[in-house]
């Protein structure tokens, strides 16, 4: 069966293809990751939380409210590095938040895993593993392959669409 999803995703059998590739990643490093009897933080301090996929976070804030659901209309001021070094996008720079449907919007996995326990008020640091960012790929010039990424969000509203 695994090795049929293989297949039908990278097109022939034996040659598991970017697809695969990408896959067995993830695959490989959720069953890690599902060993470990508690992740440790590695990015964020001993206070740093760790889910279960790998990303670590951090409340900076906290805020009420209820918890933000699939269909809600988020609006957000959301700061993107690589690591945690390289600036890629600021909406705190520029002032504009940044708006979309919760579950919606294509989003990576990463940073709907996070929103997904946020609240409006809260800000969170997160690091985000390549597997549940843009992997492999990267993304343009912008984000290279295999990058983690720091992702610090502020959940400003959040309302049902």
């Amino acid at each position: 069966m695994f090795f049929n999803l293989l297949k039908s995703k990278a097109g022939k059998a034996g040659n598991v293809g970017k697809v695969g590739k990408v896959f067995i990643g993830m695959i490989v490093s959720i069953l890690c990751y599902g060993c470990a009897k508690e992740l440790q933080p590695q990015w964020l301090g001993p206070e740093a939380k760790v889910m279960g996929n790998g990303i670590e976070y951090i409340y900076l804030k906290n805020g009420s409210g209820e918890v933000v659901k699939g269909g809600m209309r988020v609006s957000a001021m959301v700061i993107l590095k690589i690591g945690d070094s390289t600036e890629v996008w600021n909406t705190r720079k520029t002032q504009e938040l940044f708006v979309f449907v919760f579950r919606k919007d294509n989003m990576i996995d990463g940073f709907e895993d996070i929103i997904g326990i946020s609240k409006p008020g809260d800000r969170i640091k997160a690091i985000i593993p390549p597997y549940l960012g843009y992997g492999s790929e990267g993304s343009g010039d912008q984000i290279p392959r295999n990058a983690y990424l720091s992702f610090d969000i502020e959940i400003v509203y959040a309302e049902k669409n």
